[in-house]
């Protein structure tokens, strides 16, 4: 049999996602956000006296730009103090969130316009859009049907681009989904998270959001319907929504359970209180056909659960589309008529049932550009060191998970990329376990590993810096200066999404035994670290997903015992590929870079524990 032969792609008869004639220029690309202000607190607001309201996490205060009168609103956090552990885990998660959102306004995110800073330093706000109305507002109101049909539609099409960003919101109620115009908008992200492909292995143990509208995917729901194969996923936002849209249609902010495809309203024991199917089916709410659709997206079993494309292309929202405008009169109520081992194991059986997670994994490839990551070259006097802090953050993770927190580490090292020219310059070698302490501290906070606070580093660190010093030069130097831009990039997504892609619909024979499966996954993983962590990198402009081919590529070359050119040129699936022209200068500059031995030994010993990789295999 011919090389080409073996290595022909198969033919994807029955997957939706990637076709062989991808269109890039249908995807979207992220918009240029202005950058985010520091305001003054008490020089840049009018405060409308008399108009604030405490949540659950903070105070919200309704205030004008002294500057042009525009409305604002003043999102302050509660437990804001002198230690960052509150300042990591609120603010700089929900900073990132909506930084990374609203550079697509097909989130409906709400706008973050920047930070306000007291003159002590003793609080902190958002500065936040001012929307019209929330859900909550209008509950009492006769909805009509074809504007609850809209209003839904409009609610799972924003949650298609959040989800696709990885982002699981875990508060969706109607107090935040806001009418603005005539549109729908989603705030407070304030317990998001962002959420790769989890594991089977992984039930939902620490699954937080507002009771009334809670899925029973956690354990502490087991009264309300729990399914103790659940696992946390997209799916939990799903069904907040679907509960969302049935208390607005209601007119009550009550519980909402589903069993045996009927709907009920429940009280806090699980105890039915209340027969919902038959007003819900009525054409005056859902219909029939429209009822079908709530009891997908609300059921019990994660795994069935329909994610957000699947909901978009039910017979329910037929003839609507994204640009279908809300009806404005309902707001005002004049108008009544009206997202290995740890990370990616799970069995073929719970793959194939729903593929959830892939459903999401689609979406960043169907819908979004490529991230590029904008790694920086150290200046040449710093590499030793920069060595040294690498040497420190592999020794954090050797004593973690990495595997369970591969994007925190990969961030980590993103992060120390793009800040150590800037410390390094500012305040030398001291300041650099401290340089390895923030990307530590901020993207444990972004990937919910925030149960270290920053006295834990300071201590790791050798107490180089006080918790104080470790605040004040954090605040400064870091994120002041940097506008509160804090990058973040869910690297583990691609390599999931090609992983999946060869377990589960390649199935060659060649890989697809657990040892080779979990060696191939590995290599890649390692591979992507050497991308990441060079000191002098890749000059030229190469997205995640480049990387994440080309390191796949090379790694199944290394196992098939195949050239990477012949299998460039004829991959195992038709999208694992690169252009020529770029697949040979990335080949170049890997050839020449693999020469330094202390980033192989890092890359290879840190892998070590979890598979054993021998770094000739790896790097020959």
């Amino acid at each position: 049999m011919s090389a080409k032969s073996i290595l022909a792609p198969i033919i994807e008869t029955e997957i939706r996602i990637l076709p062989e004639e991808q269109d890039r220029s249908k995807k979207i690309h992220s918009s240029l956000s202005k950058d985010t202000i520091i305001f003054s607190f008490e020089n840049d607001f009018n405060i409308v006296a008399g108009d604030s309201k405490e949540g659950s996490f903070g105070e919200i205060i309704k205030a004008t730009l002294k500057s042009n009168g525009q409305p604002i609103i003043l999102k302050r956090f509660q437990k804001y103090s002198i230690s960052l552990r509150e300042l990591s885990e609120d603010i700089i998660k929900e900073i990132s969130f909506l930084q990374l959102l609203n550079k697509y306004p097909q989130t409906k995110a709400v706008t973050l316009y920047g930070v306000a800073l007291t003159s002590q330093l003793d609080e902190i706000y958002l500065v936040l859009e001012n929307l019209e109305k929330s859900l909550h507002d209008i509950k009492e109101l006769d909805i009509p049907a074809e504007q609850l049909r809209i209003i839904l539609y409009k609610l799972i099409n924003a949650f298609y681009y959040i989800h696709g960003l990885g982002i699981l919101h875990n508060d969706i109620k109607l107090p935040n989904l806001m009418i603005d115009k005539n549109d729908i908008r989603v705030i407070d992200f304030g317990i998001a998270e962002l959420l790769s492909v989890g594991p089977s292995t992984d039930l939902v143990i620490d699954y937080l959001s507002t009771e009334i509208t809670k899925a029973p995917d956690s354990e502490d729901q087991q009264k309300f319907g729990y399914i103790h194969t659940n696992r946390k996923s997209y799916a939990s936002d799903m069904f907040s929504i679907g509960c969302t849209i049935i208390q607005l249609a209601i007119k009550k902010n009550i519980k909402i359970m589903q069993k045996n495809s009927e709907i009920y309203a429940v009280d806090a024991k699980g105890n039915e209180i209340q027969e919902l199917s038959s007003m819900l089916k009525r054409d005056d709410k859902f219909g029939s056909i429209g009822y079908d659709l709530l009891l997908r997206i609300m059921n019990n079993d994660t795994h069935i659960r329909l994610c957000t494309i699947d909901a978009l292309a039910h017979p329910y929202f037929t003839g609507l589309s994204g640009d279908i405008p809300i009806d404005r009169t309902i707001i005002s109520g004049g108008y009544i008529d009206k997202i290995y081992d740890m990370q990616i194991h799970y069995s073929e059986e719970e793959f194939n049932l729903n593929q959830m997670e892939i459903c999401y994994l689609e979406i960043q490839h169907q819908t979004f550009i490529d991230d590029i990551i904008p790694l920086k070259s150290i200046i040449k006097s710093a590499q030793t060191e920069y060595l040294i802090l690498i040497d420190w953050l592999f020794g954090v993770y050797t004593k973690t998970n990495l595997i369970e927190g591969f994007d925190t580490f990969t961030n980590n090292l993103c992060i120390l990329n793009n800040y150590f020219n800037h410390i390094y310059a500012e305040y030398g070698i001291k300041a650099l376990q401290m340089s390895g302490i923030l990307p530590n501290h901020i993207s444990r906070s972004l990937y919910n590993y925030s149960f270290k606070d920053i006295g834990y580093y300071c201590e790791v660190s050798d107490n180089a810096f006080t918790r104080d010093e470790a605040f004040g030069f954090i605040l400064y130097d870091i994120l002041i200066s940097n506008d509160f831009k804090i990058p973040f990039y869910p690297i583990s997504l691609h390599i999931q999404y090609v992983f999946l892609k060869l377990k589960y619909f390649l199935k060659d024979e060649r890989i697809n035994s657990p040892e080779i499966l979990k060696t191939l996954f590995s290599n890649i993983c390692v591979h992507m670290l050497f991308w990441i962590m060079q000191p002098e990198p890749y000059p030229e402009i190469v997205t995640i997903w480049e990387m994440v081919i080309y390191s796949t590529n090379r790694s199944l070359a290394l196992i098939l015992d195949i050239p990477l050119i012949q299998l460039n040129l004829h991959p195992l699936l038709n999208f694992i590929t690169l252009e020529d022209n770029k697949y040979m200068k990335m080949n170049t500059y890997f050839k020449l870079s693999i020469n330094n031995p202390k980033f192989l030994d890092k890359t290879a010993k840190i892998f070590n524990s979890i598979n054993p990789i021998e770094k000739q295999s790896l790097f020959e």
